[in-house]
């Protein structure tokens, strides 16, 4: 097909009636209705706290207590039954503040991931490691260090699957929150001293904190006296092992 046999494209216009798109002007906005402001975040964290001891009051705060860096075998289970709860009393997002207990394993495993990779990536440049081999060793311990936050992270999502299963309950967080309760009293008073001479020694229950000695502090702490035995020469050492073998 030629240039002069090809057909001519065209546009028409109606000529029927077109439809009219008014735009009025309107009042501008005030700005501080259109974004929060400071004191709405002020209500909400506080309206938060608020919501979170509530809900420890009413003894949920079981379901979240052993989940984090040295998980009971119930673990999953007790997730589970966190992630099911309806809505007036779910509790998504405010993990760490609805468990003493799971808030400062949090806190104190920030601060010694924190402190491991600095001092580590300190060492590694005195040693004059090269930059790639550094960022490999540094990825690597890091990751050891704050597996126990993948693990959470992945039972949660388990978690998550369940109520799109089965759907929201409170039945199973109930059901545990009653067993913890028929127990006894003992082990919590217990809990509740400990707790109460952390808070007043500056230490939390694994006496895990800055500054840089107290780490090696807690590390003999944890050793001695707690039942734990060595590992075998023969069994492969992990990156933070290998960290804390190295500044020892």
């Amino acid at each position: 097909m030629t240039a002069e046999n090809k057909p001519k494209k065209s546009v028409v216009f109606s000529d029927e009636g077109h439809d009219e798109l008014l735009i009025e002007q309107i009042e501008e906005l005030d700005v501080n209705a259109l974004w929060f402001q400071p004191e709405d975040y002020f209500e909400i964290k506080a309206q938060s706290r608020l919501d979170a001891k509530e809900w420890r009051r009413k003894g949920y705060g079981v379901l979240l207590k052993e989940t984090f860096e040295n998980p009971i075998e119930e673990a999953q289970e007790y997730l589970n039954a966190f992630c099911l709860l309806e809505d007036k009393l779910s509790r998504r997002g405010l993990e760490r503040h609805l468990s003493r207990r799971h808030g400062e394993e949090r806190s104190d495993l920030k601060d010694r991931a924190r402190y491991c990779v600095l001092s580590h990536q300190r060492r590694l440049k005195r040693d004059g490691i090269k930059i790639d081999e550094m960022e490999e060793q540094l990825s690597k311990i890091y990751q050891d260090i704050c597996r126990c936050a993948k693990v959470f992270a992945r039972r949660l999502a388990k978690a998550d699957e369940v109520v799109v299963q089965d759907g929201e309950s409170n039945d199973l967080a109930n059901s545990i929150v009653d067993e913890n309760e028929c127990v006894g009293d003992g082990g919590r008073k217990m809990e509740r001293r400990l707790s109460n001479f952390s808070v007043k020694s500056g230490n939390s229950y694994d006496s895990f904190r800055l500054p840089p000695n107290s780490v090696m502090a807690s590390r003999s702490h944890r050793g001695a006296g707690s039942g734990e035995k060595p590992n075998c020469p023969t069994v492969p050492a992990s990156p933070t092992e290998e960290y804390y073998a190295a500044i020892a």
